[in-house]
């Protein structure tokens, strides 16, 4: 639901304009938004003057009931008391149920959350996969500096690509035998994670997690 415009000014002729900003996407009822979010549109305006695209962005509610899933973007990353009050209310209404909580902080983390969820996996179990390969390619590979990994799917295939310092990208296709493993291995251990609020699930907790629990 949009609830303000944004005023814009365009950066190479000085137009103005204004774009629909979402305090929240339900994507099981308005589909169209899903896309919206993908292909970025939902945060680009494009000048009706010159053409120029800016690219903005803004904290929003993703919301997907189909997948029992809620993802707040916080692009930079603190929350101001408005949208604390906002999110401790979406935590109280789902408590008790099996919703997935999550929060991210970029656009390249939200769209690969989705995917994630969207390809029916768990994305704790994914993170730990990450970090063990993380590990192992600095082991194997010591020359490498793995700066991060994203999920991808091509061809219906799961990928991790890994990108380095210098943003190169290299990937492989996930091992269904780690993620199994790790899924059977660390289900039990995980579970008590999610819990009734919004909760960051990235290469830094599967770290932390894959210390507490030896794996």
């Amino acid at each position: 639901m949009a609830v303000e415009d944004l005023k814009i000014t365009c950066p190479e002729c000085g137009e103005t304009g204004d774009l629909p900003v979402y305090e929240s996407v339900n994507v099981t009822r308005e589909p169209d938004l899903k896309n919206a979010v993908l292909d970025a549109g939902l945060f680009t305006w494009t000048c009706p003057l010159c053409g120029k695209t800016v690219r903005v962005s803004y904290p929003f509610l993703y919301h997907d009931m189909k997948r029992r899933l809620m993802i707040h973007f916080e692009p930079d990353g603190a929350q101001n008391s408005q949208e604390l009050a906002y999110m401790t209310a979406a935590s109280g209404l789902f408590r008790g149920t099996d919703y997935k909580l999550r929060t991210v902080q970029n656009y390249e983390q939200l769209l690969e959350k989705i995917c994630i969820f969207d390809q029916e996996l768990d994305d704790r179990v994914v993170e730990l996969c990450k970090a063990v390969l993380i590990r192992e390619l600095a082991q194997e590979h010591p020359e490498l500096s793995i700066r991060r990994a994203l999920i991808d799917v091509r061809d219906d295939r799961i990928y991790v690509a890994f990108i380095d310092i210098d943003e190169d990208v290299f990937a492989i296709e996930l091992p269904d035998d780690l993620y199994n493993r790790l899924y059977d291995l660390a289900y039990d251990l995980i579970a008590d994670t999610d819990t009734d609020t919004f909760q960051t699930v990235d290469t830094a907790w599967a770290t932390r997690t894959l210390s507490a629990f030896s794996l």
